[in-house]
């Protein structure tokens, strides 16, 4: 999307072809794994999600929690598996300037969803909705063509 310079080819060809990660958590539950359609910025990747959803829910306005993301490539085959494993910070975005900006990006990535922004019933749950934020700190590339399980720190 953005500040595309902090990946290597190859993954940037990742982040572009894959449209969803799975965020994964851990609450006075347990730990806690869900898939959401991702834009990123950098190091920085957004998505909306209900603020009852159990892998945002214990995330309170101004608070930053740990968690980790994983974006992947699923072939048949496991010499094609490829992807990220990320460690970070998960935080909710506040602000309408903010939230207008990632939704102009959602729209340029997702054809889909003008349809949330000018069709009622779609408008209106996309309005209960909060848009959050992954800030990778970590983050390791699998890419098992070069070697079964190898796994390359990006930072």
């Amino acid at each position: 999307m953005t500040d595309e310079t902090c990946w290597p080819a190859p993954v940037l060809a990742l982040l572009e072809e894959q449209r969803a990660m799975t965020v994964a958590i851990a609450d006075e539950k347990g730990p806690w794994a869900a898939p959401v359609y991702y834009i990123w910025e950098g190091r920085q990747f957004f998505f909306l999600s209900s603020p009852r959803a159990r892998h945002v829910a214990a995330l309170a306005p101004g608070e930053v929690k740990p968690a980790a993301v994983t974006i992947a490539r699923a072939p048949a085959d496991y010499r094609q598996i490829a992807g990220l494993q990320m460690a970070g910070t998960l935080s909710l975005v506040e602000g309408l300037p903010e939230r207008a900006a990632r939704f102009v990006l959602f729209g340029r990535r997702f054809d889909f969803f003008q349809r949330f922004l000018t069709e009622p019933a779609l408008a209106l749950t996309l309005s209960k909705t909060a848009l959050y934020r992954f800030t990778a700190e970590s983050c390791c590339w699998v890419d098992n063509e070069r070697a079964f399980g190898e796994r390359t720190g990006l930072f």
